[in-house]
């Protein structure tokens, strides 16, 4: 049976620690040895929305700073490519050039309507 998520229904300390150690690269049996909690004990807090909600939050967060950090790098790999670009080594503005429409090549345009555009939560799936 699943529990509520309701303000009555926080996450104990353990519960806390487990996604974090989790969300950090952990294995299941690393994470519960860590916290001391059985597999079994786990697998049923998967079954609690309040601690699948707060491991998705969890979650999403690392993905969305991840992205961030590697978008934050695009201007400077432009500047690279683009000094490679106006390099005195005709071999080296060839591989840039190359490198350039071999990308664009490997693109696929699709116009995104508002309507197939959506966020969703879905229960946590992890493997080891």
């Amino acid at each position: 049976m699943k529990q509520k998520n309701t303000n009555c229904n926080k996450l104990t300390p353990q519960q806390e620690n487990i996604i974090t150690l989790l969300i950090g690269g952990k294995s299941i049996t690393e994470a519960c040895k860590m916290v001391e909690v059985e597999r079994s004990t786990l697998y049923r807090w998967f079954d609690s929305e309040s601690f699948v909600f707060e491991y998705n939050i969890q979650l999403n967060s690392l993905k969305e700073t991840s992205i961030n950090s590697v978008l934050s790098l695009t201007q400077k790999a432009f500047d690279v490519l683009s000094k490679a670009l106006e390099s005195d080594h005709e071999h080296i503005r060839l591989n840039a050039s190359k490198y350039i429409i071999d990308r664009l090549n490997e693109m696929k345009y699709k116009q995104t309507k508002p309507n197939e555009f959506s966020f969703s939560y879905n229960k946590a799936m992890i493997f080891e």
